[in-house]
């Protein structure tokens, strides 16, 4: 019971990682489905792990995310 639980644990997202999935999906509503419309989900690699996190013929974005500015 004790290695479930700590598995589950291992697949909870930490407080950065939810801010840049929040990004990720917010920048492929607002900005890839508006302007591919439907295939703009297969363009999104976060899923995957790739290096970049959306790839759409010759171009690769990299969202970054933060809360506040200094």
């Amino acid at each position: 019971m004790a290695g479930a639980v700590e598995a589950r644990r291992d697949q909870i997202l930490t407080r950065q990682q939810i801010i840049g999935l929040i990004g990720e999906l917010l920048f492929l509503r607002d900005i890839i489905m508006q302007a591919i419309g439907n295939r703009g989900d297969f363009c999104w690699r976060g899923p995957f792990g790739d290096e970049q996190d959306f790839v759409y013929g010759e171009w690769i974005f990299e969202v970054k995310t933060q809360l506040s500015t200094a």
